[in-house]
């Protein structure tokens, strides 16, 4: 069977949970409330989005679900067929990878990335030295955390590679986060280990201290490519609009992202930067296995070399509404693509990796929604 046909008998028959993450404030969300090492966010608003594409698309059969306690009993009570992971976890170490592993636990198919690539792209270090081996440019670093030895400031002075003179300045920020939420630039050592100590506070994880690099910052979204998955599209660059007197970018929990938090690229522009993200993304690829969407955050050092900053496996995905919505999403018009367009594409992607390198838990699938697996 084609991909094509099981997608519409997929459409027709299938049931699909969007999955968002539940508020562990919440009572009855989690048994007992401990601490989040990334900083929470529902994406209920981004899930109803998801929902209606994916509606539009043609699937007959969709629901929005709470990633909870609960979550595995109303998987099988809803007799779910599919997922979209919409959730960056609830709370506890690593909860961007908690949704994924469930599923795979209980058998479901998905949109998302794998346990481990969700955890690998999410914490900054880990991928930070991915880049490292693969020889991406990427700005200097160290980890730092309470239970080291060492502080903050004297770790820093040992690197020596991290400069901080003259204008040379360090960006604090958790080891794994979202939307520049705890994201510090420190202006002297004296700074430092304050600075350290307060990002430890809010997410009980290690601190990540990189090399403050002064050029341009862009963004970019990456998802596979059709028929080829093992190789990248890189669609969306965009030079962001940091404000007036500011060095790094305004959380967008502060901000909401729109037109005016970007800077579009001219053609020469977009062409260079392109080559520059789908290069560094093939290698990526190659070392991954990546087949869902992700983001990557980028920056110009002192000497005009583009260096990766981080990845996002959980890039927002919200419609763009009234000049506002997710840098993705605004990236859209480059594929020629509806929002609808894209969700659709995103399933199938899904369901071609599945047909070539799930083959059981694809069969699986096929036989509960009543298409023939040949």
């Amino acid at each position: 069977m084609s991909v094509n046909t099981a997608l519409n008998t997929l459409k027709l028959n299938g049931r699909i949970a969007v999955i968002y993450s539940a508020d562990p404030a919440q009572v009855g969300s989690v048994i007992y409330r401990s601490y989040n090492t990334r900083s929470w966010k529902s994406y209920q608003k981004v899930a109803n989005d998801i929902k209606e594409g994916l509606e539009q698309a043609g699937f007959s059969h969709v629901i929005c679900l709470a990633d909870d306690q609960h979550l595995a009993r109303q998987l099988a009570e809803n007799k779910i067929d599919f997922a979209w992971l919409n959730t960056g976890g609830m709370q506890g170490a690593d909860p961007c990878c908690h949704g994924a592993a469930l599923l795979e636990s209980l058998g479901i198919p998905y949109v998302g990335h794998t346990p481990l690539n969700a955890a690998l792209m999410d914490n900054k270090f880990l991928f930070k030295k991915l880049l490292q081996q693969l020889a991406i440019p990427t700005a200097e670093y160290v980890l730092w955390h309470p239970e080291k030895p060492n502080t903050a400031e004297e770790l820093v002075l040992r690197h020596n590679k991290l400069h901080f003179f003259g204008d040379a300045k360090l960006i604090v920020k958790p080891v794994s986060g979202r939307a520049s939420n705890h994201v510090h630039l420190v202006n002297s050592l004296r700074e430092l280990n304050e600075v350290c100590q307060q990002v430890y506070s809010h997410t009980q994880s290690a601190v990540l201290i990189e090399q403050f690099l002064s050029g341009d910052e862009y963004c970019a979204s990456v998802i596979p490519t059709m028929g080829e998955l093992a190789s990248p599209t890189c669609f969306g660059i965009y030079q962001r609009n940091l404000g007036p007197g500011n060095r790094i970018f305004t959380s967008m929990d502060i901000k909401p992202i729109g037109t005016d938090s970007i800077i579009t690229l001219s053609d020469e522009q977009q062409a260079h930067l392109n080559e520059t993200v789908t290069a560094y993304c093939r290698k990526l690829f190659s070392v991954l296995n990546l087949y869902g969407l992700f983001r990557l955050d980028l920056r110009m050092d002192s000497k005009g070399q583009l260096c990766v900053l981080e990845a996002n496996p959980k890039p927002d995905l919200g419609a763009v509404h009234n000049g506002t919505g997710s840098l993705v999403a605004m990236g859209l018009q480059e594929l020629k693509v509806s929002y609808t367009q894209f969700l659709d594409y995103l399933v199938q992607v899904s369901l071609s990796h599945l047909s070539l390198h799930r083959t059981p838990k694809y069969h699986a699938l096929l036989a509960r929604i009543g298409a023939p697996c040949q």
